[in-house]
């Protein structure tokens, strides 16, 4: 079985794993891994406008997680008071996630002793978010993991707490960085509380032209995401520029046009000569080619995990008539928790209409029939995700494929090689996914659920 604890179901989608986490699970979650240093681009004199988010309720929100208290932890705990020795067991590392408005920043602790859990923490400025709707909740959520990245039960709920920084807690008397204790900890054993602080500073976002507060860099590998970095906050984004062929719709419907959790949300947007540049976050947890790269290649179980996600994310754009036809692994990304995030900020230029829509791209591994110039279609999105799957499994082998596009291109269409030992399944849906002629290939008659009822997912959770 596939298991996962997911965000909520999107509207309209309806296939998700089965929830709870794998044995493996851990090793990708709570992951900081730094995006590839990039060249700067050269600086030109465009000037931009700011059209996401609207205004004026804009601004950063810094938090800090000081310490929980009366918080069940499992023991041992390394570095804890107790100091026990450890032997067959390897110890318990308590960690945080905190998320706000669909951005993860996870945190360790520092200390654990005599019923206190204190957090590491950024004194000075605290963990930043972005902030376009002073309406969202912030999200804690607190687990316990195990060291040793192959033992059983490797991460354990400690409990959470949500909590609205601006109605509920908002200081009113002007100190900017109050202490609240949080005592409805859910989840937890009923006695616990937590001490946060949070502090709002409001601040209008400006042009992308602003070099004190912007770093835009080059593109991001072979994609066609071009790496941007916002340094009053330190979070990096994924942008993309389109043309402006019609009129800009209004802010809200931008942003609300598409809204899934494994796709990256629209964060920000600037109308200029060169058209609409639209930034999405780029996951913390780092490109998923980073951990291929580190693992070689996902196991089974690793591979049909994020290919699920990837799945369900796909099934929600085709239920809204929207073909990527050009997706990459360089599009996807990993949160703290270690999810997918697909990170496509051209999906927020198109109009959800009734008949499919082609998101603007380029691909590394364009479909046989975008290549004879056809036009795209659903199929072209079921390529790319066996080109995907075919990767998580057969890394190795990709990697050491001839090293220009067309020649590796032309390696899996023609003479594509399966690892030793890779399961019938696996191999049965790589071998569908990747029929050349789109008719034929495995999802174009009937979509995703023709892809959902292969053997390969039948260990996997339908909802």
């Amino acid at each position: 079985m596939i298991p996962a604890a997911l965000p909520p179901c999107a509207e309209g989608a309806s296939m998700m794993p089965a929830e709870g986490k794998p044995a493996w699970f851990e090793r990708f979650a709570c992951s900081h891994h730094p995006h590839p240093w990039i060249p700067r681009q050269k600086e030109d004199a465009t000037i931009y406008e700011v059209i996401v988010p609207s205004q004026p309720t804009t601004g950063i929100l810094s938090v800090n997680l000081h310490y929980t208290r009366r918080l069940k932890v499992p023991e041992p705990c390394e570095d804890s008071c107790y100091n026990p020795v450890v032997a067959e067991n390897k110890p318990w590392l308590p960690y945080a996630i905190m998320e706000y408005e669909q951005f993860q920043i996870s945190t360790e602790y520092t200390y654990y002793g005599y019923g206190r859990l204190v957090w590491a923490k950024l004194k000075e400025r605290g963990f930043r978010f972005e902030v376009a709707d002073t309406s969202s909740e912030l999200a804690v959520r607190m687990f316990a993991r195990r060291s040793d990245a192959e033992g059983a039960h490797q991460i354990v709920p400690l409990g959470s707490i949500t909590m609205n920084p601006f109605k509920e807690y908002h200081n009113e008397d002007g100190d900017d960085n109050k202490c609240i204790p949080v005592q409805d900890v859910q989840d937890g054993t009923g006695s616990e509380y937590v001490l946060i602080s949070t502090s709002y500073l409001k601040k209008t976002v400006p042009p992308l032209h602003d070099m004190e507060v912007w770093h835009v860099r080059g593109e991001i590998g072979s994609s066609d995401l071009v790496y941007v970095q916002k340094k009053d906050t330190e979070k990096s984004y994924g942008m993309r520029i389109v043309p402006i062929t019609i009129d800009i719709p209004p802010a809200s419907e931008l942003v609300h046009r598409i809204k899934h959790p494994y796709i990256a949300p629209l964060k920000f947007a600037f109308k200029s000569s060169k058209g609409l540049s639209l930034l999405s976050p780029l996951g913390s947890g780092g490109p998923l080619s980073h951990h291929l790269q580190q693992t070689r290649q996902f196991n089974v179980d690793q591979a049909r995990f994020y290919a699920a996600e990837l799945l369900y994310a796909l099934e929600y754009l085709h239920d809204r008539h929207i073909i990527l036809a050009h997706l990459n692994m360089e599009d996807l990304f990993m949160d703290s928790p270690g999810h997918l995030s697909l990170c496509k900020p051209s999906l927020f230029s198109l109009e959800v209409k009734n008949s499919d829509n082609v998101v603007p791209g380029i691909s590394e591994y364009p479909a046989p029939e975008l290549v004879n110039n056809q036009v795209a279609s659903r199929a072209a999105d079921w390529w790319a995700f066996g080109i995907i799957l075919y990767e998580m499994l057969n890394w190795v082998t990709s990697i050491l494929s001839p090293r220009t596009p067309n020649k590796r291109r032309l390696k899996i269409c023609q003479d594509p090689l399966y690892p030793e030992g890779l399961p019938l399944a696996a191999k049965d849906i790589l071998i569908k996914l990747l029929e050349k002629d789109p008719l034929n290939r495995l999802g174009a008659k009937i979509g995703a659920s023709e892809i959902k009822d292969h053997p390969f997912f039948q260990d996997t959770q339908l909802a």
